[in-house]
């Protein structure tokens, strides 16, 4: 998500390893996981090229 709250994007994930490349611009993002037993883990990145 983005810092307005707005979802930049959204998959489900079946591995232990997975690489997303996503277009973004610089800025302070927001990245949530959620398990299967509905365990949540949350971290803010920071993009600057």
């Amino acid at each position: 998500m983005d810092m307005s709250g707005r979802m930049i994007y959204k998959s489900t994930i079946n591995n232990m390893e997975t690489v997303i490349t996503l277009p973004v611009a610089e800025g302070i993002y927001s990245v949530r996981l959620i398990s299967k037993e509905n365990r949540t883990a949350t971290w803010n990145l920071f993009i600057s090229r």
